[in-house]
């Protein structure tokens, strides 16, 4: 039992004055918060208990005449008024309220001061039974039985008898019924012996509702509020409405039924208690319909109150009258059932003193905040304890309660009942509240008999346990708390919550394990349970074992999907968690938002082992993008370089921080960075060739730039990522340049082996193409299975159809064999991987993406690729360890085609269609060895059988050939790639699925071969038929063994797409059309039939939709138009058409039950193409339809420049060679002045001469190149001298075959001897082995070498050669020089070929007239003058003091200034100067005359001489003044 209640006596009769006095009648009645009890003694007072909330009850007593002698008494419903009624049917009405509560506001419809009394003239007989009945028109009416029989209805306020009837019984009871709507209200009439009727009182009708009222109300709509309604009542009969109100007996119930009118949870009851059965039912106010309730009772129940939570009754027996509380739901009962009254259903019992007669009992309720009241003492007793020192504070032993310390925010306040007998009055009234009942019971009792009052009451049992458990836990008592928790399965997220919270994180991580291996706990409570675990997991690593721990976190963050993760990002970067935090971000595909997290937390410097993890798994891009690359500032030299060598393409991204340290990188390390960066490699050169492609675009013509504008947006994007390639190539030299000078020893052979002219060979030839490398990915944007399909969509993958084995991907949460509508997968969606292709197996789906390829559903033969056996229901990642381009699925087989031309197959291999060339199957991907090198570039997979195209067009096939599928003309298998050779033209397109196969040739011609096992037998029955018949016929088999040519006359355009289904094929055209044949019983044809179609013809339903994507699965068939709409049609059998049942556009015949659709229908149920990826599709539309070839090339982001491998086309592994190579190639990205000047800058003369070499500057070649001799003489030593005339013979050799003009070549020729000779001065080198040099050249060089040796004076030029060196040459070589200079001036092309020479000889050249030569001196003797005069002393400077210079100045002021061209004044290298007007008029005046008629007068020399200095516009180079002085001497 539950001590629940409390019974108090509320008042008694009988005292020591009048112990005979007792209560004979009674009226009792509440309206909210007031109740009025009315006892009639027997002495025939009144006994008048007020009982208001919040105040104490007030008693009155009320004499009463003993001619008016009380029969009956009751209360109005708004407990004001005292009804009563006397044996002469005197009616008397009390204002009870103004007479107990003065300050009450009393409607005033009769005297407030005393009693109003109504009389009646005409005696009905003796009243038995008195009610008041408040109308629905507002009227007060009594409503009087008597024992006759007679029933009066008198209106109190017009004091008048409205009606009257007669019942042939005694009127025991009379109880309103009313609905919950006040729409009607009833009598209940129960006479003595018990017999029961039933009168309508009033009612709304709408019998006499407006004609407008009653068309709203047929359309739907509340027009008419009920209360508003026309009302009938029995106050005013008609004739029509007088057989409405006439008593109607109940004579459904058995007698032993007594029928009473009840509330309880705000609604109006009609119960029905039978004592002879002991039960108890419920019927709304209808008694007609069935019952809502039923439920047991105790024997001998008499009296039953019904409440919210308990039923109140009282039960009479021998042994003595006891008051039962019973829980409804634990005696809740059905019809049918006739089991005995379940005990533990009693909370309560009372018991009432055997020597007091029991009147009744009566509901009473109680305000909501009634237990407040009580907890609020409660609290006030025990903090009045605590002072007294009864208890101490905090304290809690079994037995001594101290659940008022838990707050409770809701009490459950149950009704009670006021005990009525002839003595006095009881009231029995909630003592404490179910709830903290139950929690007190919770500390010391057993926890059934504690479930039994929770369940009973319809407590929240788990709220309650868990505020017990959180009570204890606060008190440390961990083991009695969880076993609170652990009696609701329900609380062991707010268990361990409570545990964590309170430092008791062990138990709680214990706890959180258990409850995440529960299968049945809820997807909410799993999400709770989970951000919990985390947390508490991370609570500990703070002071447990961070590694074992630490494992154990992060496997829960890569296997657990049901906690918050951007919180859990949050909690692990705010507790330094590093390693779990990207651990968590990778396996979730959170890395940027993770790494963002850390920079916003300033959490910069990551550990290499956390780096090279998050690039080892692909993430290398997302260190670039965080916070723009922050991240790699705080990493070491070392681990930045370490870094960039593990990952080039952050090499790539962030080279400019390698720029600081490059001194100080070690070799080895550098040589790394070099291959990284050698453009000459796949990666940076693909880069390479998307950057020079996309220039070549920009400069294209107008129609050029605008067919690719639709790919601009995909190369801007790709350049803004990617850095500048002119810059990376910068930086590789950069790095040749130090690592050349690392290992700066050349032997005699390295520097002889940097032959320019080898290397220049090696030159890419002007006009080279650039070649194409890799395969382009192979969009399949839709894909049919057997009975399932997928779709890609906005980079999301949407799967539907039969969900068997995990086919769909959707988890373990769907059922084994339900049929799913589309529906996204979200493993896929959540990892932010963007799907590119889909291809869809018997029971198994892959799916090609960006970050690799995903597969899952069954493995029973290893086709999802992942090692094992077993069903997956979500993505599994594949490793093929190679870029994908292409993925297809057979039946139970999957092939994988790469961007290098490579198979790989995996899955069912018995019958060898996995090519591996046994019958194995194949658990991991695996390369089809025989296709390696045979280019191939489309790959399609049957029921046990393989197709593959090559580049050239020819197909190759293996497999099962039982039913002709291989095409070879036999039914032999194959476990190896056998080409067919039955298609006598290059094939561009092939298509299989099941056992037919397709192929399409680059003239349109459509073969077909293979056949159905079911086809077969058809045709095998239909031949045997024919043959019976007589009719001679062929095999049937033999006819699907080899290709043969299919009737296309009906098809228009060229076809660009196949299909094959099980039975059927799909071709699709340029137009967008789609052409369909075959086998037609489910409608996969198309055509709105079931007949076969033979020939090809086309879907007419969808000739205006332009397809571009189609795909066929066994009798089924999904295309994609250019709308991106999806088009369906066939058999539908497991929802692989993915049709809403309630789209009112699909178009099904009526008898299909959508098990099939006959024609094409729109399938809506997946979302809309986004913008980004309609450009992206429709880019690849264009591309599908461009010509043939077009299709197998990779997309220009593969286009690479051909370029010779630089670690080992060249020679020596990246030696300074690479510099003219990569020159020679890529012109276009190489900035050479800049070049240049780094190499000059660190003295690399080697690389610079190269770059020279590049630009054909071959003397500035050569003056690089010699300073790099002179740099290695120590290191060549006994060489030097060798090595240096083997690479001046290169460079001279160079120069001569050098095509360009004269006076260029002339030029370089003479820099050439220049910079020859200077070094071979510097070095004091022999000038007998540079003369065999110069002699073995002398054509060419002898006019230069005459100059450079004779001629050239001081200052001439800024290659200085001293005198000493040029007398070095001996005489003969001088005279082999002079002599060819001869003949080449005897040459009449001498003025061309030697131009520099030519003008140099002319301005020598003095025209006289000589008599005779008999006087010239021998020809040997002058040329011996001429050389000697040659080879005079001379100064590269004019020696003038300070003074003749300003004096020189000043007259060239003073004079008159020559406004021609001239210069103004004439200087000589003697030193004498005059201004040009005093040289002409003065000194050459003086000078005639002198050499004329003068003491040094020269008769035959004179005239020539000023011939010689008159010339005009020219001035002589000798000064007349040092003339005549000569001549004087």
């Amino acid at each position: 039992m539950f001590g629940l209640y409390e019974v108090v006596k509320c008042l008694t009769v009988k005292d020591s004055d009048s112990s005979e006095q007792s209560i004979v009648n009674y009226a009792w009645r509440e309206a909210g918060e007031v109740n009025f009890l009315a006892l009639v003694a027997s002495t025939g007072d009144i006994i008048l208990r007020y009982c208001c909330s919040g105040h104490d009850p007030v008693i009155s007593h009320i004499p009463w005449p003993e001619s008016r002698s009380i029969v009956c008494l009751c209360f109005d419903p708004t407990v004001s008024w005292l009804l009563v009624i006397s044996e002469d049917v005197t009616v008397s009405i009390v204002p009870v309220l103004s007479l107990m509560d003065s300050t009450a506001r009393v409607n005033r419809l009769w005297n407030l001061e005393d009693v109003t009394v109504l009389r009646f003239k005409k005696q009905q007989g003796i009243p038995s039974v008195v009610t008041w009945w408040h109308t629905l028109d507002d009227r007060q009416i009594a409503i009087i039985g008597m024992k006759n029989g007679n029933i009066l209805l008198v209106d109190l306020s017009t004091r008048k008898i409205v009606y009257q009837f007669t019942i042939e019984t005694r009127i025991h009871r009379l109880e309103l019924v009313e609905d919950d709507q006040q729409m009607s209200t009833y009598l209940m009439i129960t006479g003595q012996p018990l017999v029961q009727w039933k009168l309508l009182l009033e009612c709304r009708t709408q019998e006499l509702a407006t004609p407008v009222d009653k068309e709203i109300s047929d359309m739907g709509y509340d027009g008419l509020s009920g209360r508003s309604l026309p009302t009938l009542s029995i106050t005013q009969v008609t004739e029509e409405t007088r057989g409405l109100f006439q008593p109607q007996r109940l004579d459904q119930f058995p007698r032993s039924v007594i029928l009473q009118p009840q509330c309880a949870k705000g609604h109006h009851f009609i119960t029905s208690h039978c004592s002879k059965e002991s039960t108890f039912q419920v019927y709304d106010s209808n008694i007609d319909r069935s019952p809502l309730f039923a439920y047991k009772l105790p024997i001998g129940s008499d009296i039953v109150i019904l409440t919210d939570k308990v039923l109140l009754a009282m039960t009479r027996l021998a042994s003595g009258k006891k008051l039962y509380v019973i829980a409804n739901q634990r005696a809740e009962t059905s019809m049918d059932q006739t089991k005995d009254f379940n005990k533990e259903s009693v909370l309560q019992q009372f018991d009432i003193p055997q020597n007091e007669h029991l009147l009744t009992i009566q509901k009473k309720s109680f305000p909501f905040y009634w237990h407040e009241k009580c907890e609020e003492n409660m609290r006030q007793k025990y903090n009045q304890d605590i002072k007294l020192g009864l208890i101490s504070s905090g304290s809690w032993q079994p037995g001594l309660t101290m659940s008022h310390d838990i707050q409770l925010t809701n009490h459950t306040v149950l009704d009670g009942c006021i005990i009525i007998t002839d003595s006095a009055v009881y009231e029995m009234k909630p003592r404490i509240s179910p709830e903290r009942l139950f929690l007190e019971l919770t500390f010391y009792s057993e926890s059934a008999h504690v479930e039994n009052l929770g369940i009973g009451l319809g407590l929240d049992v788990n709220t309650l346990y868990e505020k017990s458990a959180e009570y204890l836990l606060q008190r440390g008592h961990v083991a009695q708390a969880i076993k609170f928790c652990k009696v609701v399965k329900s609380t062991a997220y707010k268990l361990v919550m409570y545990l964590a919270k309170y430092g008791f994180v062990a138990d709680a991580i214990s706890h959180l394990t258990l409850a995440l291996s529960n299968k049945e706990i809820s997807t909410a409570d799993r999400k709770h349970v989970s951000n919990l675990y985390l947390h508490c997991m991370v609570y500990q690593l703070q002071d447990g074992d961070v590694g074992a721990n630490q494992k154990t976190l992060i496997n829960f963050l890569v296997t657990d999907f049901y906690y918050e993760e951007k919180q859990a990002l949050e909690l692990l970067a705010e507790h330094n968690l590093r390693e779990a935090l990207l651990e968590l971000a990778m396996a979730r595909g959170l890395v940027l938002e993770a790494l963002e997290i850390l920079v916003h937390k300033g959490q910069i410097v990551l550990e290499p082992c956390h780096i090279s993890k998050l690039i080892e798994k692909g993430f290398a891009h997302h260190l670039i993008r965080a916070s723009n690359g922050v991240l790699l500032d705080g990493l070491t030299p070392n681990s930045l370089v370490k870094l960039f060598c593990e990952k080039p393409i952050l090499a790539f991204h962030n080279y400019t921080k390698l720029v600081p340290y490059i001194g100080d990188i070690e070799t080895p390390v550098l040589e790394k960075l070099c291959e990284i960066f050698d453009p000459s490699q796949s990666y940076l050169g693909s880069h390479l060739g998307r950057q020079l492609l996309h220039s070549r675009t920009r400069r294209g013509s107008i129609s050029s730039m605008t067919s690719v504008s639709s790919e601009g947006d995909t190369y801007t994007e790709q350049m803004e990522t990617f850095p500048d390639i002119s810059e990376l190539i910068e930086f590789f030299f950069t790095l040749v340049l130090h690592l050349n000078k690392r290992l700066d020893s050349p032997t005699a052979e390295d520097l002889v082996m940097m032959k320019p002219k080898v290397i220049v060979k090696k030159a890419r030839q002007p006009g080279t193409r650039l070649r194409r490398r890799k395969l382009k990915y192979q969009m399949k944007l839709v894909s049919c299975g057997a009975q399932h399909v997928g779709v890609v969509r906005n980079g999301d993958l949407y799967t539907w159809g039969r969900a068997s084995h995990g086919r769909l991907g959707q988890g373990d949460l769907v059922p084994e064999n339900p049929t799913l509508v589309p529906c996204r997968v979200d493993t896929l969606h959540q990892l932010q991987i963007k799907v590119i292709s889909v291809s869809c197996g018997g029971e198994h789906t892959v799916a090609l993406t960006h970050q690799g390829l995903y597969s899952w559903g069954s493995s029973l033969y290893g086709q999802v690729g992942v090692g094992t056996r077993h069903m997956y229901s979500r993505p599994m990642l594949v490793n093929l360890g190679h870029q994908c381009i292409s993925v297809v699925c057979g039946l139970f087989h999957t092939l994988a085609l790469t961007h290098d031309n490579q198979v790989y197959s995996w899955g069912w291999g018995v019958h060898g269609q996995l090519g591996h060339g046994d019958p194995e199957d194949q658990l991991t991907p695996k390369r089809i060895e025989a296709l390696s090198d045979k280019q191939i570039t489309s790959v399609s997979g049957g029921y046990c059988h393989t197709l593959a195209l090559s580049s050239q067009g020819e197909i190759w096939v293996f497999g099962c050939g039982y039913f002709g599928q291989l095409g070879l003309g036999h039914t032999t298998k194959q476990s190896l790639p056998v080409k067919m050779e039955k298609i006598p033209h290059k094939v561009k397109l092939i298509a299989t699925e099941y056992f037919h196969n397709v192929a399409v040739t680059i003239h349109n011609v459509v073969y077909n071969w293979g056949c159905h096992p079911y086809n077969l037998r058809l045709n095998a029955h239909a031949v045997r038929r024919a043959r019976q018949a007589g009719t001679a016929v062929s095999d049937p088999v033999e006819r699907f063994l080899a290709p043969e040519i299919v009737d296309t006359s009906f098809v228009h355009g060229r076809i660009v797409k196949a299909s094959c289904g099980k039975s059927h094929t799909c071709l699709v055209t340029l137009d967008g059309d789609v052409y369909t044949w075959g086998r037609n019983m489910d409608g996969q044809i198309g055509n709105n039939s079931r007949q076969d179609v033979k020939t090809p013809s086309m879907v007419t339903s969808i000739n205006d939709k332009q397809i571009i994507h189609i795909s066929s699965g066994g009798e089924f068939n999904v295309a994609m138009d250019s709308e991106y709409s999806l088009w369906v049609w066939g058999k539908n059998e497991f929802g692989q058409l993915g049709l809403d049942p309630t789209d009112p556009g699909r178009r099904l015949r009526p008898s299909s039950n959508m098990k099939e659709q006959l024609l094409p229908t729109r399938c809506t149920a997946l979302p809309s193409v986004k913008p980004a990826q309609s450009r992206h599709l429709m880019l690849s539309r264009s591309r599908s339809s461009s010509s043939d070839d077009e299709l197998l090339l990779s997309d220009d982001e593969d286009f690479v420049p051909h370029i010779p491998d630089l670690q080992s086309d060249v020679g020596v592994k990246y030696s300074r060679c690479v510099v003219l190579t990569i020159l020679e190639h890529l012109p276009s990205v190489c900035n050479c002045l800049k070049l240049l000047r780094t190499y000059v800058d660190h003295q690399d003369w080697l690389s610079a001469a190269y770059i020279c070499l590049h630009q054909t500057n071959y003397s500035q070649a050569l003056s690089f190149h010699l300073s790099a001799l002179s740099h290695y003489k120590s290191s060549l030593d006994s060489r030097f001298k060798e090595v240096s005339m083997t690479v001046i013979q290169n460079y001279i050799r160079l120069c001569v075959d050098h095509k360009c003009s004269a006076t260029e070549k002339e030029e370089i020729y003479r820099i050439l001897l220049l910079q020859i000779m200077k070094f071979w001065e510097k070095h004091s080198l022999q000038t007998s082995e540079l003369e065999d040099i110069l002699q073995t050249h002398k054509d060419c060089f002898a006019c230069s070498l005459c100059t450079t040796l004779f001629w050239m004076k001081t200052g001439e030029s800024s290659i200085e050669i001293s005198n000493e060196f040029r007398s070095s040459f001996s005489m003969r070589f001088k005279f082999k020089i002079l002599e060819t200079v001869i003949q080449a001036i005897s040459d009449t092309e001498f003025e061309r070929r030697h131009p520099a020479l030519y003008q140099m000889l002319s301005s020598l050249t003095i025209k006289q007239n000589v008599s005779s030569i008999s006087n010239l001196n021998p020809f040997n003797q002058l040329w011996h003058d001429v050389i000697q005069n040659l080879q005079k002393e001379h100064t590269n400077y004019i020696y003038i003091t300070r003074g003749e210079l300003d004096h020189l100045d000043e007259n060239l002021h003073t004079s008159r200034r020559s406004s021609s061209s001239e210069p103004n004044a004439v200087v000589f290298t003697c030193g004498h100067n005059y201004t040009r007007q005093t040289f002409i008029e003065e000194i050459m005046t003086k000078f005639e005359k002198e050499i004329t008629h003068g003491h040094t007068k020269v008769e035959k020399c004179g005239s020539i001489l000023m011939q010689y200095y008159q010339r005009p516009g020219m001035l002589c180079v000798a000064c007349p003044k040092c003339v005549v002085n000569a001549l004087h001497n």
